[in-house]
């Protein structure tokens, strides 16, 4: 097989809807999926719910069901194609990747991405109000690093969380995730942000949506849901950041939301930002404001960057400001490369762990005291931000009483178009 015809074959890849189960059917068949039958069993207990032969819940890793290599593919969508989508890479484009310098980045990124769509099929199924937020947490990591062969035996592979699943209730928008002795319950009156991402080789996708049982919020969800969707599709090559950033508030501000006979206009969380990803650094330098006047003016977006557009909306006052005990932590460049100076033994063994197994990715205090890896992580922890090891990334949060939505997509711009790395039949 010549170097061409293996680069082809890593772009022969299946549309998003041939690997999920739902396919076009009625709806009638769609709502039976989602119920019970009179003395039998709900589909998802029978096993084998994605026609890729993935369980339920999902167990096998992705590698085992596309032996071929060919992952799906995510949502194509052409520039300058107004809201228009192809769900496959077209037969023009396939040569031209041929030729590409992205080709094994591509091949990753869509397990990663293939990853990310079955666990999060999955926590949009088992979500119900009354569980305890530390499970659900726990339940969803450990897929993710079962689907990505996080224990292969494969020397040269490297893959898994590519941070703490992220559940945020209500006016807090982003970086909680239960700490140990946590036993937050999740109730029919909240809302909800689930945000977690996967990674093969460094190569990351990040993804997040809202999960909500109170419908008198569903403006709100479906608010951050379109600005995430308008600006993706609006992303191209030599396009400003900030008029990207321009659409997002748009959007955003044209909801409002009726709650207990009050009525509140929606705001996009201002001072938080989609971003670029990199190899290994989920923030990799560009930002995508969420607000306008947020970023500079002359930052443009380039052809073969990846991005992570993520849209927040508030009924507050859309800023957010550090609130609650920290759980998300980030070794510094200082604490990844260089020799703090630490005297507890602990927390020299401490960072030795955390260099070998999550490297610049973030991590929590939960992932440690589940494993059992070092009985005393806190001191640890508190030893590596004092020697400058490590940074703290505490919750943010609007206003008290306020709520907040986000909704996420991990988007690669190609030559000719943008592939939402992450989309799928729930886009």
């Amino acid at each position: 097989m010549t170097e061409e015809e293996k680069t082809l074959k890593i772009e022969e890849t299946t549309p998003i809807e041939d690997s999920l189960a739902q396919d076009d059917g009625s709806k009638k068949k769609k709502r039976r999926r989602r119920g019970k039958k009179k003395g039998g069993k709900k589909p998802a207990e029978t096993g084998g719910f994605y026609s890729n032969g993935q369980t339920f819940p999902p167990t096998k890793p992705v590698s085992s069901l596309y032996s071929d290599g060919k992952f799906p593919c995510g949502i194509f969508l052409p520039y300058d194609d107004e809201y228009c989508t192809t769900h496959g890479i077209p037969e023009e484009m396939k040569k031209v990747d041929a030729k590409s310098k992205y080709d094994e980045r591509i091949h990753k990124l869509r397990e990663a991405a293939e990853v990310h769509r079955e666990v999060r099929d999955y926590a949009k199924k088992i979500a119900k109000p009354g569980m305890k937020l530390y499970d659900f947490c726990a339940d969803l990591e450990s897929r993710v690093r079962m689907l990505c062969g996080e224990d292969s035996k494969i020397q040269s592979r490297h893959g898994g969380l590519a941070f703490p699943c992220g559940v945020s209730l209500n006016h807090v928008a982003a970086h909680y995730t239960p700490n140990p002795g946590d036993d937050t319950i999740f109730t029919d009156k909240d809302m909800m942000k689930v945000d977690f991402g996967s990674h093969i080789d460094g190569e990351l996708i990040d993804s997040a949506f809202t999960i909500c049982f109170n419908h008198e919020l569903d403006p709100v969800v479906k608010a951050s849901e379109e600005a995430t969707r308008a600006a993706i599709k609006a992303m191209k090559p030599d396009m400003h950041i900030c008029d990207v950033t321009d659409i997002i508030e748009e959007v955003i501000c044209s909801y409002s939301c009726t709650i207990d006979g009050k009525t509140y206009d929606l705001q996009p969380i201002r001072n938080l930002s989609g971003h670029l990803v990199g190899p290994f650094r989920v923030h990799d330098g560009k930002s995508v404001p969420n607000g306008k006047h947020m970023g500079s003016r002359d930052e443009i977006i380039e052809e073969g960057e990846l991005y992570a557009i993520e849209t927040f909306a508030s009924t507050g006052r859309g800023l957010v400001r550090d609130s609650g005990v920290t759980s998300h932590y980030m070794l510094t460049p200082f604490g990844e490369r260089g020799r703090p100076i630490l005297r507890l033994d602990c927390a020299k063994k401490f960072l030795s762990e955390v260099k070998k197994n999550h490297r610049t990715l973030a991590w929590c205090p939960r992932w440690f005291h589940e494993g059992g890896v070092i009985e005393r992580y806190m001191p640890s922890i508190g030893a590596l931000e004092k020697a400058g090891a490590a940074d703290p990334y505490p919750p943010l949060a609007d206003r008290k009483g306020s709520y907040v939505s986000q909704y996420e997509h991990t988007v690669l711009l190609r030559e000719g178009g943008a592939e939402v790395m992450t989309g799928g039949v729930d886009f």
